[in-house]
């Protein structure tokens, strides 16, 4: 009985031992898992003026409105990011709209690794524009540009509430990519505002 005490003690003063010897060594630095449903898409429109189709992870914020302008936001409350969007009337200004998209991307070049270009062209619905995908520690890394060259212009730009990481926003932004992929490709002004324009 007494030798087997001695024993237990022996390897527990043993292991203790042991175990102060090793290093501590940290964890490595790791990123939360993000979980992404599978969206269903609806048709949202804007004040009878555009349409697109809306995930249903997203929710509408209006900022605010006037006779040439309107500001408001897609946000993704578990994603903690949001789509600032913005429509303007055109009135002989179209390229001051093109040349503020132009500086408010490239605003983000200094910290970009690259900016790639994708040319939006939907003759038969009046939409033309331009979509751009920022990659390297940007503030936004998607934005995108809609117009009809004469009447509407509609600008959006992808950001998030955190620090940039394109690692570890990598899953998140793919998520959104595919949002606004849908958003540009399902877009149209209203039918009844392109029937008053073109008469």
């Amino acid at each position: 009985m007494f030798k087997a005490k001695t024993k237990i003690l022996f390897f527990l003063f043993a292991f203790l031992v042991v175990s102060c010897d090793d290093p501590t060594i940290p964890k490595p630095v790791g990123f939360m898992r993000i979980e992404l449903e599978e969206p269903t898409y609806t048709t949202y429109t804007m004040s009878s003026i555009l349409s697109f189709d809306l995930s249903n992870q997203a929710v509408i914020e209006e900022l605010s409105q006037n006779n040439t302008s309107i500001l408001f936001n897609i946000s993704y409350p578990k994603q903690k990011a949001k789509i600032h969007l913005a429509y303007n009337s055109i009135n002989d200004n179209l390229r001051t709209y093109l040349e503020e998209t132009r500086k408010l991307t490239y605003q983000h070049h200094a910290k970009a690794t690259n900016i790639n270009k994708k040319k939006v062209l939907m003759p038969e619905s009046k939409v033309y524009g331009m979509k751009y995908n920022l990659t390297g520690e940007v503030a936004s890394a998607s934005q995108f540009y809609l117009t009809d060259s004469t009447h509407h212009f509609f600008r959006g730009a992808l950001y998030f509430w955190a620090k940039p990481n394109e690692d570890s926003l990598a899953p998140v932004l793919s998520y959104i990519n595919r949002d606004i992929e849908r958003l540009i490709e399902s877009f149209s002004w209203e039918p009844q505002l392109i029937d008053s324009v073109s008469q």
